[in-house]
């Protein structure tokens, strides 16, 4: 997110008398508080099992967007995004839109995500250009750290958290002080995720994450949550979560992670590195605190945390059997990386600060990002195999084994390559990459990749990539592949 010089002066003026701390103190989880009632309908918690348990259902369509970072170039995006899933239409009469289930946002993205979870869809569509993406967020910030009366509880409160900057605007704003008790329980399940500092890992605003820390989510602001989801480093501070013995809520470690750790990181580095980083929580004596910073550093594109929860069962996505609840599992990921650009290496001067700043926390997470897209979709591809050699080996496996136990055995040999709790048969997969690089018109492609990631943008720049968004929806052939098999529609506008 790129930050002008004025903003990032003023910052740090506040940083010089405050010390640059911000701490607000989120609540304790208790025994008995919501989480461990005997009624599940009782259970007020923001976790993805609770909004099953209110009576939502995933149906045959399990549709997930992923929000990118980015400024506001991101949020326009996914806006534009947003939007054309609504003219969508099912034979159902519901649109593509009304099927998603499940939103996760890093950074700029989560300023749309946020908006979204707690107005809900008709708000969103209405009124959020004019309520984020057409207001000049910048200007706001500047304004309120000129006024001096403003630093006063942030230069001499021990609980600066409450009074900062940059929450104070989009608190008052945006989000207007609600919390995450004032999300609705109903589709889609939002999943802001900001970057764990120390551990270099995912940090989701969810209840299940929030277990890990003993805090109740339902307690915390969301304006609190995009901010760490937003903050970058060297411009904005780190946001700071108190970390309580895991006695007050009764948390253990999943039956995974215990055994992950007790096994050879050889066997799954990957649940190893998970495990590693739930284990870091569990003593609340040798780290108290957590420091969030910007989502982008540890996954610009969200996909990490919805990894996990799949691989690990911590969300009841599937039958008794081991089978996805859906039919289709469909991913859309949003990504608002940029065009890479050569303009510092037409001069040999050497590279200003901030501009040596800004390089190094986005230019490393901008080829990650690339990297945890691919990896999704040679996933895909691997089930999509799995799900068409099935039936041919499951009858293999019936004519060789007579035995059920045997039989059973032989199923689980032909699981997807790279393993994990779900069970074939497969659902029908899709994975449409909403990104710049799809654009055909070599002319347009330039325009909207050089927007930059700024909080203000030009509205026809809002405009450009809310009608990209259409564009590279119109131009995918797996979009086109989905639309196919659903027998959806194009509404008129």
């Amino acid at each position: 997110m790129k930050i002008s010089l004025g903003l990032f002066f003023a910052i740090g003026l506040v940083c010089l008398f405050s010390g640059c701390a911000s701490f607000s103190k989120n609540p304790p989880l208790k025994l008995g508080s919501g989480q461990d009632l005997s009624n599940p309908r009782e259970r007020t918690d923001y976790s993805f099992n609770n909004f099953l348990a209110q009576g939502n259902e995933i149906g045959e369509n399990l549709v997930i967007l992923s929000f990118s970072g980015g400024g506001t170039r991101a949020g326009a995006l996914a806006y534009g995004v947003s939007r054309c899933l609504e003219f969508v239409k099912l034979p159902s009469g519901k649109s593509l839109l009304d099927e998603v289930k499940i939103i996760s946002s890093v950074s700029g993205g989560s300023f749309a995500s946020a908006y979204y979870g707690l107005y809900g869809k008709d708000k969103f569509l209405a009124d959020y250009p004019k309520d984020v993406l057409y207001q000049n967020l910048r200007a706001q910030l500047v304004r309120n750290m000129m006024r001096f009366v403003r630093w006063l509880p942030v230069m001499f409160s021990t609980d600066v958290g409450r009074s900062d900057i940059s929450q104070i605007v989009y608190d008052n704003e945006i989000f207007h002080h609600h919390k995450f008790r004032d999300m609705p329980r109903k589709w889609p399940f939002i999943v802001i995720n900001a970057t764990d500092m120390t551990q270099g890992a995912p940090f989701s605003f969810i209840q299940e994450n929030f277990n890990l820390i003993c805090s109740d989510l339902n307690q915390v602001k969301i304006s609190r949550a995009v901010l760490s989801s937003s903050a970058l480093p060297g411009v904005f501070t780190p946001l700071t979560f108190k970390n309580y013995p895991k006695t007050e809520c009764g948390y253990e470690m999943p039956a995974w992670a215990q055994q992950a750790l007790q096994e050879s990181p050889d066997n799954n580095l990957e649940l190893y590195n998970w495990a590693k980083t739930l284990a870091s929580y569990i003593d609340a004596t040798r780290r108290p605190y957590v420091h969030a910073i910007d989502g982008g550093v540890s996954d610009n594109l969200g996909l990490t945390p919805l990894l996990y929860y799949f691989r690990t069962g911590g969300w009841d996505l599937l039958t008794p059997e081991g089978k996805l609840k859906a039919k289709r599992l469909i991913l859309i990921v949003v990504n608002a990386k940029p065009a890479d650009s050569n303009a510092l290496d037409l001069k040999a001067r050497v590279p200003k600060l901030l501009q040596v700043m800004h390089s190094a926390s986005t230019k490393p997470l901008n080829n990650y990002t690339v990297k945890t897209a691919q990896d999704f979709t040679n996933r895909f591809k691997e089930n999509a195999a799995a799900a068409k050699n099935y039936e041919k080996f499951s009858g293999l496996c019936d004519r060789v084994y007579p035995g059920k136990d045997d039989r059973e055995k032989c199923y689980s040999e032909f699981e997807a390559p790279y393993g994990g709790v779900l069970k074939p048969p497969y659902p029908e997969a899709y994975l449409v990459h909403v990104q710049f690089d799809a654009i055909r018109d070599p002319a347009l492609r330039e325009k909207v990749s050089r927007i930059t990631t700024d909080l203000q943008l030009k509205k026809s720049e809002v405009d450009s990539l809310i009608e990209a968004a259409k564009i590279i929806l119109d131009s995918s052939t797996e979009f086109q592949r989905l639309m196919k098999d659903l027998n959806a529609s194009i509404e008129a506008k």
